[in-house]
């Protein structure tokens, strides 16, 4: 399992799953210039080989990394949380402006920290347990990691994925609005970008049925 950006584990920690194992990963600080395939390719060492089914499960940006790992390991099932399988689910703020005005190039993390009241309860994070949770995650990260990864986020593409994909995904998302995912896709009502921390009975009965079926 990986977290988004910004976080840790700590934002599955509501999640009842039916797995033999649950191995997360933690984000590594990116090397300068780094690309996310190499990237990737570091953070699929701590991925140990298994006898069962291997399914990788990814929130938000974690989920565009996992999708970029499957490309390294094999495995049976990738499962994306309020996240992006490709280009066109991007909203035009990551597709074009990102890009075109590039001031997530100077982002830090004293910035995100401090903004964090502008935008924390928009995008779900409502109780004083949820907003803890990411104002302690957001701090254990460099700057260079949000300017790295907020930029991957922006030129992200999909290609040669082959791993079979489940999306689960809310319908009040504003951080990968729903109405630009595509099928196929798990619609879950009222979901925000944090329904993995706020609706997690749901998001655990959804992944639990999921895993049964391989």
């Amino acid at each position: 399992m990986l977290s988004g950006l910004g976080l840790d584990p700590g934002v599955f920690k509501h999640l009842e799953l039916k797995a033999d194992s649950i191995h997360h990963l933690h984000w590594l600080d990116p090397l300068k210039k780094e690309s996310l395939e190499a990237y990737a390719q570091r953070m699929s060492e701590s991925i140990t080989p298994t006898q069962g089914k291997l399914v990788l499960i990814g929130h938000s940006f974690g989920g565009v990394l996992m999708q970029e790992i499957s490309k390294l390991v094999p495995a049976d099932q990738i499962i994306l949380i309020s996240s992006i399988k490709a280009k066109k689910e991007k909203d035009a703020g990551m597709n074009f402006w990102m890009r075109a005005f590039p001031i997530h190039t100077v982002v830090t993390q004293k910035m995100v920290v401090k903004s964090f009241k502008s935008w924390g309860k928009k995008h779900g994070y409502e109780t004083p347990e949820a907003q803890a949770m990411f104002l302690n995650a957001a701090k254990q990260h460099s700057n260079y990691y949000f300017r790295w990864a907020t930029s991957n986020i922006a030129a992200w593409k999909s290609s040669d994925i082959t791993t079979p994909i489940a999306h689960l995904h809310g319908t009040k998302d504003k951080t990968f609005a729903f109405k630009r995912i595509q099928s196929p896709v798990v619609r879950i009502e009222g979901g925000s970008h944090l329904m993995v921390f706020n609706k997690a009975s749901e998001v655990s009965s959804l992944i639990n049925n999921i895993l049964e079926k391989l």
